[in-house]
């Protein structure tokens, strides 16, 4: 079925800014026309890279062939398989309005608006959307960096922020936190991990030690930053869990595989060859 789809949207010379197994981000106007994307094989008037938006109308008809595929009774389920998503109404007039979105990948994607100064704002629930509209995937094995132990992940919307803002060539930002390490949460599930902690639990009382199913922090390396001679497939940083953010510079962490003891260089250039957590 989406073959079906990308099939009808790019019979009429459109295009799609992303899809999943069971949706797509048809690129459209109200207008329709040639828009700017840099690395499209169409220009504009102003002789700028583009492509092919399709108009509203094409895409409301593109929903309605899809309409002979319903395999329901139409007197209890009736239209089309293909629904257009609330997110393309204003909540209050009910009206459709223009979206924007910044997309990485199928999961990875952000929907926003464009203040009338030229502002983006993302899709928000209770603002001006019924739900919120960017996506966590990529972001989601990390902890908020704010409060570790919060379960809001809000922060993530900040990024998205920054990321669309710099796409957008807008004066950006950086959040408060872009200091700090990227750091999951991992447990001791293992012999093996445990051995990583020989050193550090000797001469401590049973009761202070690294134990097995304990939390920790586990940091992910930037590209190029791992030490020179490592085997960055083999290169795990690995430390205590600690619930305050503001003391993850300061940890001394452990390599998983080698069970060296590294201290945090936040500040060092991956060229130098030292971990930057």
């Amino acid at each position: 079925m989406l073959a079906l789809l990308e099939h009808g949207v790019t019979q009429r010379g459109g295009t799609y800014a992303m899809e999943d197994t069971d949706s797509m981000a048809i690129v459209a106007t109200k207008q329709g026309g040639i828009i700017p994307c840099k690395g499209g094989k169409l220009r504009t008037a102003n002789g700028e890279e583009g492509i092919k938006a399709l108009t509203w109308k094409q895409v409301d008809q593109i929903v309605a062939k899809f309409e002979t595929l319903n395999p329901y009774n139409r007197k209890v389920i009736s239209g089309s398989v293909l629904k257009i998503e609330d997110d393309n109404l204003d909540p209050k007039t009910g009206k459709p309005r223009q979206l924007y979105c910044v997309a990485i990948s199928a999961k990875r994607y952000a929907l926003f608006l464009m203040s009338k100064n030229g502002e983006p704002e993302l899709l928000r629930a209770g603002i001006n959307n019924k739900k919120d509209r960017w996506s966590r995937h990529g972001l989601g094995h990390l902890l908020n960096p704010t409060d570790p132990e919060a379960s809001d992940r809000d922060w993530t919307a900040a990024v998205w922020k920054m990321i669309i803002r710099k796409g957008c060539g807008l004066k950006t930002t950086e959040p408060r936190f872009a200091h700090l390490p990227a750091i999951g949460r991992t447990t001791v599930s293992s012999p093996y991990l445990m051995k990583s902690f020989e050193t550090l639990n000797a001469g401590k009382p049973y009761a202070e030690q690294i134990k097995p199913f304990n939390f920790l922090l586990t940091a992910h390396v930037i590209p190029f930053g791992h030490p020179e001679g490592v085997d960055s497939e083999k290169f795990h940083l690995i430390t205590p869990y600690d619930s305050d953010s503001r003391k993850w510079l300061e940890k001394e962490w452990i390599d998983q595989h080698s069970k060296k003891r590294l201290e945090s260089q936040p500040t060092v250039t991956a060229e130098q060859g030292r971990p930057l957590v």
